[in-house]
C-alpha cells in the first residue's frame, strides 16, 4: 500500500517537472516569436515567468531574457541574468558571447575580451564573437588585430553587412583608403544603392584627397536616409574642404538638430567658426576637444579655471596636443602672467628650455602627456587652479584685436644662436634660408599640407644663389643627400639641429628667412618674430584662417595660398617672387653672417 502511494506521488511529481518543463519551452518560444513581432514587452514577460515556472532549469530563460535586456539597453540588469546562466551552464558558448556583449557595451574590455577570447578558444568560427572582439580591439586602439578577426568574420558572413561597415571603418582608420573604396565600389555593385555603403565610398574619396568626387555619394546617401546626422556632418566637412563655408555651416546646425547629444558636428563647427574668424563662438566649443577619442586627457588636483579673479593666486597650464599648438597657444602666457601671481607651465620636455628663457617669472616642468606628473604632490597646496593650454584662447583671444601685434613671444638661446651664425657664415654668401616641406600625418592631411618632390624640386631650383638649410624634422642624412643629389645643389643639414628643439630653435633664429609648409616650423618661426613664408593648400587647417596673407598669430608670418586644390606651382612662384623682393631690399652685408 505505502509503494503504491509512493509510486503514485513519484508519478505525479515527474508529471509536474514535464508539465512545468513543457510550460517553460512554450513561455520561451511564445517569447522568441514575440520578439521577432516587435513585441518586446511581452516578450521580456514571457521569459521573466519563464524563470519563475521551474527553479531547477532557468538557464535557457535566464539567458534568453539576459539577451533581450541587453539588446534593450537594460545592461545591468542583463549583466545579473546572463551572469547567473553561465554559473549555471560553465559550459554554454552562445551564454558566454553574450555575457562579453553585455561587458563590452559596459565598456569593461579586460572581462568583455575574456568573455570572447573564451568562445574563440573552443569555436574559433564564432562569427558574431569575431565581430565584437573586432570590435573591442578597434575601440582599444589596436586596429591591426581587429581587422584579422573581421576579415574572418566577413569570410564566415559574407553578407552581413554590419561587420562590412565595421570593417570598412577599421580600413579607414588604418589610412588603408583605397582598399576601402574598391570594396565599397564592390559591395555597391551587388548590393545597390544603400546609405551605408554611400556614406562609405564617400568618406573613403574624401580621405583620398577627392572631395569634388565625394560630394554627390553624400547628397545620395542623404536621399536614402535624410535622417541620419553622421552623414549631414561628413557632407559639413566636405563642403569645408571645398571652400563652401555657408553650406557647410548648414551642415553642421543639420546634424546638431538630429542628434543634440553628439559632440562631434558641434566640434566641427567651432573649427568652421575659429577658420573664419568667429571666435568668440569657436572657442565656446572649441572645449569639446577635450572629450574626443584622441585627447589625451590629463587628470590634475586642481580646480579649471573659469575666468575667476587671479590676484594672489597661482595657476598651473598644461600641455595638450601638437607641439606647433603648444607654441602656438603659449602666445597668451604673457596675458595669463599679467593676472596671476605665479604661473606654472606643464610642457612638452622638449620645450622646457624656449618656455623657461621665454617666461623667466614662471615655473617649468617638462612631462610626457600620455605619462603622469611627478612633481605635482611637491605642489599640493600652493596651487589655486589649472587649465589645458588650448583653453587660454577662449579667454583672450575672442576677437581679432586680441591676437599679437608684437613680432615674437618666444627667445632662442643667444650663446646657440652666435654659433649657428657663425657656421652659417661659412657657408659663402646669398641668403640662408630655412626649408620644410613635409608636414602632419596621415589622418592630419599630410598629402594636402606637403610638397610633392617634383614641387619641392622646383622650390629648390627657382632658389638661385640662395643657401638651402634643410629644417625638416623627419628626415635623414640619406633623404637629404638624395635631394642634394637630385636639385644639382648642396642641401645643409646638421641633424643636431633637427634632434635638440632648442637647437632648433637657435638655428631658425640665426636664418634670413624660412619657407615651410604647414607644420610645427612655421609656428616656431612665428614665435620667434623671423620672417616665416608659409605655403598653406585650399583648404587650410583653421589656425591659418581661410583668407589672408598674414597669420594672425604671428605678424612675422606671411601666407601664401593654393589657388586650385593641390596646385602648388602658383604658390611657388609667389614664394619666388616675395625672395628676390626681400634679396633685393637685404643690406649688403645682410648675409654675412
Amino acid at each position: 500500500m505505502l509503494s503504491h502511494l509512493f509510486n503514485e506521488l513519484v508519478s505525479r511529481a515527474n508529471l509536474s517537472c514535464l508539465w512545468r518543463e513543457r510550460r517553460q519551452k512554450n513561455l520561451i518560444a511564445s517569447g522568441m516569436m514575440l520578439e521577432r513581432n516587435g513585441d518586446v514587452a511581452a516578450a521580456e514577460q514571457c521569459y521573466r515567468q519563464g524563470i519563475e515556472i521551474d527553479a531547477n532549469n532557468q538557464v535557457n530563460a535566464l539567458h534568453q531574457l539576459g539577451r533581450l535586456l541587453g539588446q534593450s539597453g537594460k545592461l545591468d540588469e542583463a549583466l545579473h541574468h546572463l551572469s547567473k546562466a553561465q554559473t549555471l551552464a560553465p559550459h554554454a558558448i552562445e551564454i558566454k558571447a553574450e555575457l562579453g556583449t553585455v561587458y563590452l557595451l559596459l565598456r569593461d574590455f579586460p572581462r568583455a575580451e575574456a568573455c570572447f577570447r573564451q568562445v574563440l578558444a573552443t569555436t574559433p568560427d564564432h562569427t558574431a564573437t569575431l565581430h565584437n572582439l573586432g570590435n573591442l580591439l578597434k575601440l582599444q586602439g589596436n586596429p591591426v588585430e581587429a581587422l584579422k578577426l573581421l576579415t574572418r568574420a566577413r569570410v564566415l558572413a559574407p553578407h552581413f553587412l554590419p561587420t562590412f561597415y565595421l570593417y570598412i571603418s577599421t580600413l579607414l582608420e588604418l589610412e588603408r583608403y583605397q582598399q576601402a573604396y574598391d570594396e565599397l565600389i564592390e559591395t555597391k555593385q551587388l548590393v545597390g544603392d544603400i546609405a551605408e555603403v554611400e556614406h562609405g565610398i564617400a568618406t573613403a574619396l574624401q580621405k583620398l584627397d577627392r572631395p569634388y568626387e565625394a560630394l554627390p555619394y553624400y547628397h545620395s546617401a542623404l536621399r536614402l536616409l535624410a535622417t541620419d546626422a553622421n552623414i549631414w556632418d561628413n557632407l559639413g566637412t566636405c563642403q569645408q574642404e571645398l571652400s563652401e563655408y555657408t553650406e557647410a555651416r548648414r551642415c553642421y546646425d543639420k546634424a546638431i538638430e538630429l542628434a543634440p547629444a553628439n559632440p562631434v558636428p558641434r566640434w566641427h563647427r567651432s573649427l568652421l567658426n575659429l577658420l573664419t574668424g568667429r571666435y568668440a563662438e569657436g572657442w565656446s566649443e572649441y572645449e569639446l576637444r577635450l572629450k574626443g577619442i584622441d585627447y589625451v586627457y590629463r587628470q590634475h588636483p586642481f580646480p579649471q579655471w573659469s575666468g575667476e579673479n587671479l590676484t594672489n593666486k597661482a595657476i598651473l597650464v598644461y600641455a595638450e596636443q601638437g607641439i606647433g599648438d603648444e607654441i602656438m597657444f603659449s602666445s597668451c602666457i604673457p596675458d595669463l602672467m599679467s593676472q596671476a601671481r605665479e604661473v606654472i607651465i606643464e610642457c612638452t620636455p622638449k620645450l622646457i628650455p624656449i618656455f623657461q628663457r621665454s617666461f623667466p617669472k614662471s615655473t617649468v616642468f617638462g612631462v610626457d602627456q600620455k605619462t603622469g606628473s611627478n612633481w605635482i604632490n611637491e605642489w599640493t597646496g600652493k596651487i589655486d587652479f589649472c587649465i589645458p593650454i588650448g583653453s587660454l584662447p577662449s579667454h583672450f583671444r575672442s576677437e581679432a584685436s586680441t591676437f599679437p601685434t608684437a613680432h615674437g613671444f618666444l627667445h632662442a638661446d643667444e650663446e646657440k644662436s652666435a654659433k649657428w651664425k657663425r657656421q652659417l657664415g661659412e657657408l659663402g654668401s646669398g641668403l640662408k634660408v630655412g626649408i620644410s616641406w613635409r608636414g602632419g600625418i596621415g589622418k592630419t592631411r599630410r598629402n594636402l599640407r606637403s610638397l610633392d618632390e617634383k614641387s619641392l624640386l622646383m622650390l629648390l631650383e627657382k632658389c638661385g644663389d640662395a643657401q638651402i638649410i634643410n629644417l625638416q624634422y623627419d628626415t635623414s642624412p640619406q633623404e637629404n643627400a638624395a635631394l642634394s643629389a637630385k636639385s644639382g645643389k648642396p642641401i645643409h643639414y646638421w641633424e643636431a639641429s633637427i634632434s635638440d628643439f632648442d637647437e632648433t630653435a637657435a638655428l631658425v633664429n640665426s636664418l634670413d628667412l624660412v619657407i615651410t609648409v604647414c607644420t610645427t616650423i612655421a609656428h616656431l618661426g612665428g614665435a620667434l618674430g623671423k620672417q616665416v613664408l608659409v605655403m598653406v593648400p585650399q583648404h587650410p587647417e583653421w589656425r591659418y584662417g581661410h583668407v589672408g596673407e598674414h597669420m594672425i598669430w604671428y605678424p612675422s608670418v606671411q601666407l601664401f595660398r593654393q589657388s586650385e586644390w593641390g596646385q602648388w606651382h602658383t604658390v611657388i612662384d609667389q614664394v619666388i617672387h616675395h625672395l628676390d623682393t626681400f634679396r633685393a631690399s637685404a643690406k649688403p652685408d645682410s648675409t654675412a653672417h
